[in-house]
């Protein structure tokens, strides 16, 4: 089994319709199932998506709905916070200019020696300077948009949510940083 740390920006590609990188996160993450592979993310992914959902749609329940199927989605392993990592994130915000959030993608791909994958340009960048990046192809002339709440509908997103999209299995675990199961 391989494995590979994928940040919120691809879940909510991946979850969102309308996202400008949604074609392009989907068959990306559908590749990645056919090669094994499993995803792996701070158990901050939760927060992020939920954060990003509830902005998109204004719908609270949606988001906590989104994430209850996100936590319990197979081949996605959430990775616990626990104070090593958080003290690691905290020294990659200072050493790379990180913003807070990224830095635990970045610290868990660090302490697993995986690469990370990213839709944010300056996480790449600056994240590239300690860990191995993983390119997603998307044609370069798709730049993000930004959503209104009304073009983003409820029944598009857990349409989306419930659309397999990883290999069948093992639901997803919480686990620690510093070994695989």
């Amino acid at each position: 089994m391989n494995y590979m740390v994928v940040d919120a920006s691809l879940w909510v590609a991946r979850l969102v319709p309308q996202d400008a990188f949604h074609l392009a996160v989907r068959t990306w993450m559908d590749a990645c199932r056919h090669k094994e592979i499993e995803f792996l993310a701070p158990a901050l992914l939760l927060a992020e998506v939920a954060g990003a959902i509830a902005r998109l749609t204004g719908d609270a329940s949606l988001a906590a709905q989104t994430v209850e199927h996100l936590g319990h989605l197979p081949g996605l392993r959430l990775v616990e916070m626990d104070r090593p990592l958080l003290d690691e994130a905290a020294h990659l915000v200072a050493e790379l200019g990180l913003r807070g959030a990224d830095s635990t993608y970045v610290s868990v791909a660090s302490r697993l020696n995986l690469p990370l994958a990213t839709l944010d340009a300056d996480q790449r960048e600056r994240a590239g300077r300690r860990i191995p990046i993983q390119p997603i192809e998307y044609p370069p002339s798709r730049l993000p948009k930004f959503l209104s709440t009304s073009e983003v509908s409820a029944s598009a997103i857990t349409g989306g949510i419930r659309q397999p999209s990883l290999r069948s299995g093992a639901c997803s675990r919480t686990w620690r940083a510093n070994r695989f199961p």
